[in-house]
């Protein structure tokens, strides 16, 4: 998951800010999934839908 997420950032920015975003937008994204459900369970596939909620309040709060 994180190695899909740092090629599709490396496709929009440089190599380190691609890297740094990736990280970012991963960690937070299973942060958010762990207040609702165990980490115990979590599976790659559970982040996808976390990840985009992620991405939409970056994006809505860099519009404001």
């Amino acid at each position: 998951m994180l190695c899909g997420l740092i090629t599709s950032f490396i496709a929009q920015r440089t190599c380190l800010e691609s890297i740094v975003s990736a990280v970012f937008v991963h960690s937070y994204a299973a942060e958010e999934y762990v207040r609702s459900n165990s980490s115990y369970s979590m599976l790659a596939s559970d982040l996808i839908s976390y990840i985009d909620m992620v991405l939409r309040k970056y994006n809505e709060k860099e519009h404001i």
